[in-house]
């Protein structure tokens, strides 16, 4: 057999590489593949298909096939700064922290190993430590963003929201269109917005200005309409909500078990109450489903569970549950208006409070209904007092809608449903305080 064309090889990983940059990690790991089929230590092939790995959350291939090729090039700062990250997502902080001081004693200046150190150093709970590391790291590389991002997010950890919002704001001024610095920028507004009525005039103050300089920006605009509860559009942006998900997907479950999330659970307690022991007759679709945190809760009872979420990172996340028979990417009503007639159930846990006027939405899921078909789905809860009352909708300063129980009601009477349930409940906490949360429940007439 002949030797593989060195020409061919570097042709075929820069092609994988392309891919890699642009997203398609299909493309790209079989691009790397097709490099190993025929060169299996090639250093390169093996470390950015590890780096395919990770991306996918798959850490044991990634480990070996990062592994394998720092065992041909040990000392590369760059492969052991990514083993690093690798260690870290698997768990493994105090590895991690090992083969970021190994590339740094490859060499000093590689700011992507001072970075990994500071991320290790973070996980350890060595918060002063790791700061200084980002702080090295963004001298050593002052045009990259990252790591004014990830001081960002210690200080914020921290409560230092000052700190916090300007380091996101010199991430912002490098790279103005980072999904994730914005992201971060919002959640530390509101957490500054919730502090104090000075905190709530900064806040105000500064996402006015962002708005200004991004206005074209999703989060930008969503948080502007929750934190000066002013231009609230009828829902929260596709894109927005695709965004904020992908990057929450990693930490989602985890941040819900801290808020004390449990509208799964009283989902599940209400079917039982419905339906009795669970006969795995129904059809049922998962409306926002995100990491299936429902399905345990859903499947007992279906003949089919269907899904349908628009982060695809979350849904990465329930396919892993092997619950369901589908999973689609797509907005919650067109998937609806989409599947009309196919299902006996549908649920919907902590969607609607991303919407303001429940009527289109309440329309497309009595759309993918059969007759006498059953919505379930849980809202936050309206002052009376609030201003917006007689609208019956707006949005809250945590960037959900909230909602008067009025509103729900005529959106369900006019798609055609008659009301079962309208149960008072608390789903989370918010800000260390129960959030008052409706349960609501209606069949198709």
């Amino acid at each position: 057999m002949p030797a593989p064309d060195a020409a061919s090889l570097h042709a075929k990983l820069s092609a994988g590489f392309l891919r890699h940059q642009q997203g398609d990690l299909d493309g790209a790991l079989a691009c790397y593949s097709e490099v190993l089929a025929v060169a299996p230590k090639n250093v390169d092939a093996l470390h950015l298909s590890g780096l395919v790995a990770h991306a996918r959350g798959d850490h044991a291939t990634a480990l070996a096939r990062i592994g394998a090729a720092i065992a041909l090039l040990p000392n590369n700062p760059e492969m052991l700064a990514n083993l690093s990250a690798v260690r870290l997502a698997s768990g493994d902080a105090a590895g991690a922290l090992s083969a970021s001081d190994q590339a740094i004693g490859f060499n000093a200046r590689s700011a992507m190993a001072h970075a990994a150190r500071g991320a290790a150093l973070s996980a350890l709970g060595q918060t002063d430590a790791a700061a200084a590391a980002y702080r090295t790291a963004s001298e050593i590389n002052p045009a990259n963003p990252d790591p004014l991002n990830n001081l960002g997010n210690l200080e914020q950890r921290r409560g230092n929201l000052e700190a916090a919002l300007g380091h996101y704001e010199r991430a912002l001024a490098l790279a103005p269109a980072s999904i994730q610095v914005h992201s971060n920028y919002g959640t530390a507004l509101y957490a500054l917005a919730r502090r104090d009525a000075a905190g709530a005039r900064d806040a105000d103050a500064r996402v006015r200005a962002w708005r200004r300089a991004h206005p074209d920006n999703p989060m930008a605009r969503h948080w502007f309409a929750a934190l000066t509860q002013s231009d609230a559009p009828t829902r929260a942006g596709d894109e927005y909500l695709r965004n904020a998900f992908d990057m929450f997907a990693p930490a989602f479950e985890e941040t819900l078990a801290d808020l004390g999330y449990r509208a799964p659970q009283a989902i599940g307690a209400y079917l039982a109450a419905m339906y009795g022991a669970p006969n795995a007759q129904l059809s049922i679709l998962d409306v926002g489903c995100g990491t299936g945190l429902a399905a345990p809760h859903l499947r007992p009872y279906a003949s089919r569970l269907d899904g349908v979420d628009l982060s695809p990172a979350m849904l990465a996340r329930a396919q892993a549950r092997g619950l369901y028979a589908d999973l689609r990417v797509g907005e919650a009503m067109a998937d609806m208006n989409a599947h009309r007639g196919q299902y006996d159930l549908a649920v919907a846990a902590d969607v609607f409070v991303y919407f303001g006027d429940l009527a289109p939405l309440c329309a497309a899921a009595a759309a993918c209904l059969r007759r006498q078909g059953r919505l379930i789905f849980t809202l936050e809860a309206m002052d009376p007092g609030d201003a917006r009352a007689a609208q019956g909708w707006g949005v809250g300063p945590s960037g959900r809608y909230v909602h008067m129980r009025a509103h729900a009601e005529q959106a369900l009477a006019a798609a055609g449903f008659a009301l079962e349930t309208f149960a008072s409940e608390v789903f989370r906490r918010e800000g260390g305080y129960d959030q008052p949360g409706y349960l609501v429940a209606a069949k198709l007439n």
